[in-house]
C-alpha cells in the first residue's frame, strides 16, 4: 500500500508564467513591527520598509515565538517541495518532523492533517495509472515517502491525532483526462488535494469533544500553495487559507518553512521582494519573514546535512 505524497504539486503546467500578484486585500497588519520576544532579532527590510523578519536560534524557537505572538487554532504548514537531484541537505519535512513538532505538541496540537494518502489497490487500473503519473510530476526521491512516514509517526508517539486524505475511485478517474490519452489532469488533482486537506480540517475542527477536552489545535502539512492566505490571483481556488481564517474566525497562520539551497535553485522565489533578507541570515540561524497577515516563511538553516 505505497503513500502518495503531494509536497508543493506547485507545476509550471499550472502556473507556468503568471506573474499576477497576490490578491488584493489588504493583510489587516502587514508592515507592523513586533517585539523582539523569544531571543529573536527583529528588523526591516531594507528592499520593502514594509516587510518585517527577526532572526532565531533555531526553527522550534522561531515556531515557540509565532505561537505565541498569533495563538492560532489551525496553523498550515506548507514546504518548498523537495525533488530528485536537489542537493543533500535536510529535507523541511525531516526538520519539521524533529523538534518543530516537538514545539507543537508542548503548545498543546492536538491534530496533524497530512497531504498524503494510501493507495490501496482497490480502483484498479485508473489507481495505479494515476500514482505513477503523480511520482513522474512531482519528481521526488524515494525518501521523501519514509519521511512523510515517520511524522505520521511521531506526530502520535507524542499525542498528537495524525490523519491522512482518503481519495474514491471515481476521483481516480475524474483525474484522468480521456480526451488527451488519459493524462494526468493537473489542474483537476490540485482541486482535489484543496477539498480533501479543507474537509478533513473542517471535520477535525468541528469533531464532538468532551468538555474536559482542550480545544482544539490542528496542525495541516503540505506543499506551500493550498495553504496560502494571499495566493495568486489565478490560483486562489486551489489554497484553503481563506475558508480556514472564515472557520476559525481569524485565528488561521500559514508558516512555509524553506529550506536555502532550494530557494537558491528555484528562478521564481530568487525575484521575490524577500529574497535579498537571505544575505542578512546569520550562519546557524532562521530568518522568519512576515509577508502581512497571519502569513509568514521561514528560511531555515543553510548547509543541515544532519540527520
Amino acid at each position: 500500500m505505497p503513500w502518495r505524497s503531494l509536497f508543493l504539486l506547485f507545476l509550471v503546467a499550472v502556473v507556468g508564467g503568471c506573474q499576477k500578484k497576490r490578491a488584493p486585500a489588504a493583510p489587516p497588519d502587514a508592515g507592523r513591527s513586533a517585539p523582539t520576544r523569544g531571543g529573536g532579532a527583529h528588523g526591516r527590510s531594507p528592499v520593502d520598509a514594509g516587510t518585517s523578519y527577526w532572526i532565531h536560534g533555531s526553527p522550534e524557537a522561531a515556531l515557540e515565538w509565532l505561537l505565541r505572538r498569533r495563538r492560532p487554532a489551525v496553523i498550515g504548514v506548507g514546504e518548498l517541495h523537495q525533488k530528485t537531484g536537489s542537493k543533500p541537505v535536510r529535507s523541511a519535512i525531516s526538520r519539521f518532523s524533529g523538534k518543530m513538532l516537538d514545539t507543537l505538541a508542548k503548545r498543546g496540537a492536538t491534530d496533524l492533517v497530512v497531504e498524503t494518502w494510501i493507495t490501496e489497490g482497490r480502483c484498479g487500473k485508473q489507481e495505479k495509472q494515476v500514482a505513477r503519473k503523480v511520482e513522474q510530476t512531482t519528481e521526488r526521491p524515494p525518501e521523501t515517502e519514509n519521511e512523510v512516514i515517520r511524522l505520521l509517526r511521531r506526530a502520535k508517539g507524542l499525542g498528537i491525532r495524525p490523519h491522512i486524505l482518503t481519495v474514491g475511485c471515481r476521483e481516480y478517474a475524474k483525474l484522468l483526462d480521456a480526451e488527451r490519452g488519459g493524462k494526468l489532469n493537473l489542474e483537476k488533482l490540485l482541486d482535489l488535494i484543496t477539498r480533501h486537506l479543507k474537509q478533513k480540517t473542517l471535520q477535525v475542527l468541528r469533531a464532538p469533544r468532551r468538555p474536559a477536552d482542550k480545544k482544539p489545535l490542528v496542525a495541516v502539512y503540505g506543499g506551500a500553495l493550498h495553504n496560502d492566505l494571499f495566493p495568486l490571483e489565478d490560483l486562489e481556488m486551489f489554497s484553503f487559507g481563506a475558508a480556514l481564517q472564515e472557520a476559525t474566525r481569524g485565528r488561521y497562520l500559514e508558516l512555509d518553512l524553506y529550506v536555502p539551497e532550494y530557494v537558491e535553485a528555484d528562478a521564481q522565489l530568487k525575484k521575490k521582494p524577500w529574497y535579498p533578507l537571505l544575505a542578512t541570515q546569520p550562519r546557524n540561524k532562521v530568518l522568519l519573514v512576515e509577508r502581512g497577515g497571519s502569513s509568514y516563511l521561514l528560511v531555515l538553516r543553510a548547509n543541515d546535512t544532519q540527520k
